[in-house]
């Protein structure tokens, strides 16, 4: 299976990319839905443009977090009960660091291998420490 993500920001009843029409999932504005996404093969990741998204501040709600939960339901992963794990359903604003969970970890080689996961993961970890390097620049 090929991964293709396509993703886009809108408000309310929104489009989503140049290649899709409106969008069947309305966003209910600020502090609501953040995002949402549709299950393998689709690809497609919508985000809330009326949420505060941002990458190296405390004030707002962190993008590489919710891209990386909407991302792991793309690679069809489903929401878990387990607090601190990418795919618990509740965005939390005392996020510190986007890391992976051990569930997060276990659902992925289940559904793709070990092997496989391996170079996802290592394309996760990439994007973390970029994530680090910018929260030290501002």
């Amino acid at each position: 299976m090929r991964a293709c993500f396509l993703c886009s920001f809108g408000f309310g009843r929104h489009k989503g990319t140049s290649a899709e029409k409106t969008c069947g999932t309305v966003f209910d504005g600020y502090g609501g839905t953040l995002a949402h996404a549709f299950y393998p093969e689709d690809g497609r990741i919508h985000f809330d443009e009326s949420e505060k998204f941002t990458l190296n501040s405390g004030s707002g709600t962190n993008l590489l977090w919710v891209a990386v939960h909407e991302i792991g339901h793309v690679l069809g992963l489903d929401h878990t009960n387990v607090k601190g794990a990418i795919m618990h359903p509740i965005y939390s604003d005392d996020i510190q660091e986007v890391k992976l969970h051990s569930d997060d970890i276990a659902g992925m080689q289940y559904l793709y291998g070990k092997t496989a996961f391996c170079h996802f993961f290592n394309y996760l970890s990439f994007l973390f420490a970029a994530q680090k390097k910018l929260s030290k620049i501002s």
